[in-house]
């Protein structure tokens, strides 16, 4: 179709394009923040904390910071969250590239390309169920069983 269909699918594929992509930038800020927060406390309690209560003796607070070190460290393995991360990363750089194919193509309203609106149309889809189906899954309760297991 021409003229304001066409446009009125643009606009509509824009509005999709943009809450796909506010899903994705919520999840991966969200496990940015718990990556560089679980990360940094276990670098500050291996790196200070730890060696400071050798140190000094004090057994209690090196052995309470060494199980939470242990933790950090099993939180990431069970619930991958650092490639849960990486993985919402990957997706938003490639909604932010369809996002300037979208741009490209709806700049000269006139000159429309249905059918590059319809390809555009059929990678968001792609790019979200693929997401979805893709998550970086943890180790989960595997994490704990083997560190059970007799050796």
């Amino acid at each position: 179709t021409e003229g304001p269909a066409t446009s009125e699918f643009a606009q509509s594929l824009e509005r999709d394009l943009n809450t796909v992509r506010g899903k994705w930038d919520r999840l991966h800020k969200f496990y940015l923040f718990l990556h560089v927060v679980l990360v940094f406390a276990a670098l500050v309690l291996s790196g200070i904390v730890i060696p400071y209560a050798a140190t000094y003796q004090m057994s209690d607070l090196a052995f309470v910071s060494g199980l939470i070190v242990a933790l950090i460290i099993g939180l990431q393995n069970a619930f991958a969250i650092g490639g849960r991360w990486a993985r919402y990363s990957a997706i938003l750089a490639e909604l932010q590239a369809l996002t300037f194919q979208l741009h490209r193509c709806t700049t000269n309203v006139d000159q429309q390309d249905d059918d590059e609106l319809e390809r555009i149309a059929a990678k968001l889809e792609q790019i979200n169920t693929r997401a979805f189906m893709q998550v970086p899954r943890g180790q989960g309760l595997s994490t704990v069983e083997e560190g059970n297991r007799p050796r």
